[in-house]
């Protein structure tokens, strides 16, 4: 394979980026040099998927597209830890392009993409992911028909409700002024919220069964 990494169409709203070396100098140097020729790929979710072998790079390809703003949404491996990853059976991926506002509301069957906010008082009710490339201060439930593998992704989680299946949560109420981009997930029961970079580092660990 002669490039590191590339790019393939995964759906309309979405992009795979997958990593075929696990030379971590080539690596490095082939993310830069794609991250600043491909900036078309920057307004739209990215999931990086390695090959066998190349895992323990992804966290370097990670750090070098978020630097040029890119919007990672998850990492798909060949093995899979079934708390790391929402299932991957192929859904329907809906995308609406526009702010949700207050009495609003939307309940989709399969996956879902907001490039927009979630205003207070509006609600996303989905069968599986859902993810806001924006603020989040509505009401959210992935997951609803019971899948627990489901995540919810916010540029800004501000919810004052988060569900995932039957579980239900509300964002932190520490000072949010200064955040990432977060990652709520269930984990033994439980609703988790973490930063997206913890979140990813969390998943290669299970993976590699660190």
């Amino acid at each position: 394979m002669s490039n590191a990494i590339e790019a393939k169409g995964k759906s309309i709203v979405c992009f795979e980026i997958v990593v075929h070396n696990d030379d971590r100098k080539k690596i490095e140097k082939e993310t830069v040099r794609f991250a600043k020729n491909t900036k078309i790929f920057n307004t739209r979710p990215v999931i990086i998927k390695p090959d066998s072998g190349a895992e323990n790079l992804v966290p370097i390809v990670t750090e070098s597209l978020k630097k040029f703003g890119f919007h990672l949404i998850g990492c798909q491996t060949e093995k899979q830890h079934p708390e790391s990853v929402a299932k991957t059976e192929k859904r329907e991926i809906t995308a609406v392009h526009k702010t949700i506002r207050s009495g609003q509301s939307y309940e989709i069957d399969g996956d879902m993409v907001l490039f927009g906010n979630l205003n207070s008082g509006a609600e996303i009710k989905a069968t599986g992911n859902i993810v806001i490339l924006g603020n989040n201060s509505g009401i959210v439930h992935a997951g609803a028909n019971g899948n627990e593998g489901a995540v919810i992704f916010s540029m800004k989680l501000l919810s004052p409700q988060i569900r995932i299946a039957d579980k239900v949560a509300r964002a932190p109420r520490e000072n949010r002024a200064e955040i990432e981009p977060e990652i709520a997930f269930l984990s033994s029961g439980t609703i988790i919220v973490q930063s997206y970079s913890d979140w990813l580092i969390r998943n290669e660990k299970l993976n590699l069964g660190i």
